[in-house]
């Protein structure tokens, strides 16, 4: 019968050795070759110069719409977003007050109906008022086409062709903006080198 002997740790004639030595000098002399520096200087510069480009290009993109735009869009989202939240807060108080959740009789008592109804309203109509508001960028756009699939418009008195015709016009102002025509360019000097 064999005893065999576990794996690690091993025995000290059976280390093996590294020559730290050989990488570091083997390190130095990449570090001190006057191609590989210049190399790297060159990478450097082209990703500094990459990155001045994004930030003009966002930089034109925000100084290129117009004041009341970028004010219409954020005031735009806010409502919505507030509309939602009364409208949530509704229902949690409503449930609460069901319940009989303590602290939940310090609040007017809200009963089902017109207060629902208008609070859904509401919401939706700032809801359409923010999809026909011009999108600033691909993600405003998709998030439009979103609610437009899911018929968010359909309890409101905008028309489908309506909303379409908005989501046309963004898709056709981002496509014609200069910060996008000086990305696309700036893509295409990088692949041509």
């Amino acid at each position: 019968m064999t005893i065999e002997r576990p794996m690690f740790p091993p025995r000290a004639d059976e280390c093996l050795v590294n020559d730290f030595a050989s990488f570091a000098l083997a390190a130095n002399l990449a570090k001190a070759s006057p191609e590989s520096r210049s190399s790297r200087k060159a990478r450097m510069k082209a990703y500094r110069d990459e990155r001045i480009a994004k930030r003009a290009a966002r930089l034109l993109e925000v100084t290129t719409a117009p004041e009341t735009c970028r004010n219409h869009r954020l005031q735009a989202r806010r409502l919505t977003d507030f509309a939602r939240a009364r409208m949530d807060w509704h229902s949690s108080l409503q449930c609460a007050q069901a319940w009989n959740v303590p602290g939940s009789s310090e609040y007017p008592k809200h009963d089902e109906g017109e207060g629902r109804f208008d609070l859904v309203h509401a919401w939706r109509a700032a809801l359409m008022k923010q999809m026909l508001t011009p999108a600033p960028d691909v993600g405003a756009v998709n998030w439009k086409r979103v609610q437009f699939r899911g018929g968010q418009h359909r309890f409101t008195t905008v028309k489908p062709k309506r909303l379409q015709r908005a989501i046309d016009a963004d898709v056709e102002w981002l496509n014609a903006h200069p910060s996008r025509k000086s990305i696309a360019a700036s893509r295409q000097t990088k692949k041509g080198n």
